[in-house]
C-alpha cells in the first residue's frame, strides 16, 4: 500500500510540474495590478507607465489580464482548481484607432 501512495505522489506530481511548464507566465513582461474591492476598473496610459511599463509604441492588442480572482485555495485537493492563470476578459479603448496606446486610450 505503502508503494502505491508513493508513486500516485509521483505521478500527479509529474502532471503538475508538466503543467507548470507549459504556464502562460513563462513569457512576456508580467506587472501584478492590485484592487482593493471588486467593480469595475479603468486603466489608463498614466497607470501602466506607473508600473513601470514602457508605453511607447505599446500595441493595444498585446495588452491582456490575467487572474483566477483572489482567495483562498479550496482546502481539499479534490475540489476544482485551476492549474495556472486564466485570462481575464477586457475592453481596450483605442480612440484614434492607431493600433498603439495613447494618451487618451484605456483599458
Amino acid at each position: 500500500m505503502r508503494i502505491i501512495k508513493i508513486l500516485s505522489f509521483f505521478m500527479l506530481f509529474h502532471v503538475f510540474l508538466h503543467a507548470q511548464q507549459n504556464s502562460v507566465l513563462k513569457s512576456g513582461d508580467w506587472f501584478k495590478i492590485e484592487v482593493s474591492q471588486d467593480g469595475i476598473y479603468q486603466i489608463t496610459k498614466d497607470d501602466l507607465q506607473s508600473l513601470g511599463i514602457n508605453t511607447s509604441n505599446l500595441s493595444v492588442n498585446s495588452v491582456k489580464l490575467y487572474g483566477n480572482g483572489g482567495g483562498m485555495l479550496p482546502a481539499l485537493n479534490s475540489i476544482f482548481r485551476f492549474n495556472d492563470l486564466q485570462e481575464n476578459a477586457i475592453e481596450v479603448i483605442d480612440q484614434n484607432g492607431n493600433g498603439i496606446f495613447n494618451n487618451d486610450d484605456y483599458i
